[in-house]
């Protein structure tokens, strides 16, 4: 069975076509997964604010492992100040876990690939809230994700605690 060129170029074409349809959506998936493990992020950062605003005598913060891609709300083990190097993970009050979040398994199971590439707390190992919602360090903390070639970097604004996503 022999094909003419006619048939093998509209074949072509139709490969073609279906390639430029589909490649945008391949490309907007990966925008929509990393722009889901940003917001994923800063729920938990607002969780963490309104229970600091909440609970002033014992405030959480959130630790990130980058090499794990994972990060969790923490709260001190002993008395003030904040010290990350000694912390405890805060229970889920929806589902009685740790409240805890690695890319890729639980409920961020869908967000497999997703890293998280750096994380600027001023030095500190953890991003902790203060009573009034304001973050425990002067200036800007920010933590980047990407999945697939796109990145947000998510800015915590130090004095309202206010997060924002940008490209």
């Amino acid at each position: 069975m022999a094909y003419t060129l006619v048939e093998v170029l509209t074949i072509i074409v139709i490969l073609g076509i279906v390639a430029m349809i589909a490649l945008p959506l391949l490309e907007s998936t990966d925008a929509a997964r990393v722009s889901s493990a940003a917001q994923l992020i800063v729920a938990d950062l607002q969780y963490a604010q309104m229970y600091s605003i909440s609970h002033s005598d014992n405030p959480i913060g959130m630790k990130f492992d980058t090499s794990a891609n994972s990060y969790a709300l923490v709260q001190r083990s002993g008395a003030l100040p904040f010290q990350c190097s000694s912390v405890t993970t805060v229970t889920n009050p929806v589902d009685g876990e740790a409240f805890s979040t690695v890319f890729g398994s639980g409920r961020a199971s869908e967000l497999t690939g997703v890293s998280i590439d750096s994380v600027s707390l001023d030095g500190d190992e953890c991003l902790v809230f203060g009573a009034l919602g304001q973050l425990d360090q002067s200036s800007a903390a920010t933590v980047t994700v990407s999945f697939g070639g796109r990145a947000l970097t998510i800015t915590i604004d130090p004095i309202t605690g206010d997060a924002t996503v940008s490209p």
